[in-house]
């Protein structure tokens, strides 16, 4: 490590109360938060972009999609699918 990034690090420690290697580690697992979150935030808009959402449902709606979709022959997906498309249609017409 560069000296000068060591006395930064031992300075901005004596303003913390802290050591140098905790003001080091700090600031590097708060760059790889920001950098994993960049990355999931790339990811979210390619999926965005491909047109896939995960739809998270309460426990009852969850339970009855089931029972329809066993009824119905059709995936969840299918039918959240058809069920956003009807909503769109009224939406539009009104």
């Amino acid at each position: 490590m560069e000296d000068v990034l060591w006395h930064k690090a031992e300075k901005a420690a004596e303003d913390l109360d802290r050591t140098a290697s905790w003001v080091i580690r700090q600031a590097l697992e708060e760059f790889l938060e920001r950098h994993r979150a960049g990355k999931q935030a790339e990811r979210g808009k390619a999926d965005r972009a491909s047109g896939v959402f995960v739809v998270q449902l309460e426990k009852q709606a969850a339970s009855a999609l089931e029972v329809v979709s066993k009824s119905t022959e059709k995936e969840p997906a299918e039918l959240i699918r058809i069920a956003v498309d009807r909503f769109l249609d009224r939406q539009m017409n009104k």
